[in-house]
């Protein structure tokens, strides 16, 4: 039986505003690192680098830094909603995902950027039907590929509704922005944790990764054991 996909845009914004006051402290932590991942090649190379190959080499050692604390905050925030115990010293986990994102992260604003030029709103519509390969490839253990299909899978029949809470993700923030970016300590937070709400409730139907391993495991021993017979 096919799970009919739907949420509450009013109880994943709950859950976001109940995750956050509960977990104030991490997120705090967690901006404040991905802040300085950005922020930190940009001193460093104003005050102390002369060499335009060294300030390259620094300006790409930071980059991929914060897309491993980027790809690890996700991790962190499907953990945090599975009730898992979390610290910031676990960011780095999910490096080893690192290739499986980075080419998903590729194939996804190729495909959108395409869309764009065509009258923007293909474009849009991909955005939106491709959003959630990130949390596909951490909790579903899918491939790059796999996860852009997965994701405009889910979200067949719900991608209105969708582009509405994504619009209200951008009034939010940009309203928490506006008080000198301190807002976004508590308006970010807020809608990472809704977000992750959302896709827990359109995904229902696709097996965890542990889930898809023991199937797995199990195939393996039954074609050894039909071998074997």
């Amino acid at each position: 039986m096919t799970h009919k996909r739907n949420f509450s845009i009013k109880e994943a914004l709950k859950f976001g505003w109940s995750k956050t006051f509960d977990n104030f402290l991490f997120f705090v932590g967690l901006l404040l690192l991905l802040f300085s991942a950005s922020a930190i090649p940009a001193i460093i190379n104003l005050f102390l680098i002369d060499s335009a190959i060294l300030e390259s080499l620094i300006d790409l050692l930071f980059l991929v830094l914060s897309f491993l604390f980027y790809f690890g905050m996700f991790g962190l925030i499907l953990d945090l909603y599975d009730g898992k115990d979390i610290s910031l010293k676990n960011i780095l986990d999910y490096s080893d995902l690192f290739l499986r994102l980075a080419i998903a992260s590729i194939f996804y604003y190729i495909l959108v950027l395409l869309g764009l030029l065509f009258f923007v709103i293909p474009g849009i519509y991909l955005m939106i039907r491709l959003s959630f390969f990130m949390y596909l490839i951490i909790d579903k253990d899918c491939g790059a590929l796999e996860s852009l299909s997965k994701s405009y899978e889910i979200t067949k029949g719900v991608t209105l509704k969708i582009f509405l809470f994504g619009v209200l993700v951008l009034l939010m923030n940009v309203f928490g922005a506006i008080f000198l970016l301190l807002g976004l300590f508590i308006t970010y937070p807020i809608t990472l944790m809704a977000t992750v709400f959302i896709y827990k409730e359109i995904s229902k139907e696709i097996p965890e990764k542990d889930q898809v391993k023991e199937s797995s495991d199990g195939n393996d021993l039954k074609l050894n054991e039909e071998e074997a017979a």
